[in-house]
């Protein structure tokens, strides 16, 4: 066990609070805060998504702007279309049904997207709920 030592200088009419709190929820499974299942733990995402999507502009584009906008403690994502130009419109239903089809994204209804949470983890503190809704959504 680790202890650190540290000096607070507070003025008399102030209370002093210190408190400990665990670093990981140790239900979430350990990956990297973003992170597929690594089987080679060198093995970064970005590189993975990179590799996975090297010929696909469109998949690449649309993770990384589902990402950008998410909620990060629902996993949850509006993309509205009229926030989109119509190349952007055809590049979404082109790449969602990739990014879909492998397991990272599921579209909950028009213009809301939920992410896997085993791929992009949520706030450690709402990741069992954020699974539930993907498991009960039909994802994997």
């Amino acid at each position: 066990s680790m202890s650190t030592i540290i000096q607070v200088h507070h003025e008399s009419d102030q209370e002093l609070f210190v408190s400990n709190k665990p670093k990981y929820n140790p239900k979430i499974p350990y990956f990297k805060r973003i992170g597929f299942p690594m089987t080679n733990q060198s093995t970064d995402i970005l590189e993975l998504i990179g590799e996975k999507y090297f010929n696909n502009a469109s998949a690449t584009w649309l993770l990384w702007k589902l990402v950008r906008l998410m909620d990060t403690k629902t996993n949850t994502v509006v993309l509205c279309n009229k926030d989109l130009s119509t190349t952007e419109r055809q590049r979404v239903s082109a790449a969602y049904s990739v990014l879909n089809q492998d397991n990272i994204v599921i579209r909950t209804k028009r213009e809301h997207y939920l992410i896997n949470p085993k791929v992009f983890l949520p706030h450690n503190n709402s990741f069992d709920e954020v699974l539930e809704h993907w498991l009960s959504l039909g994802g994997k």
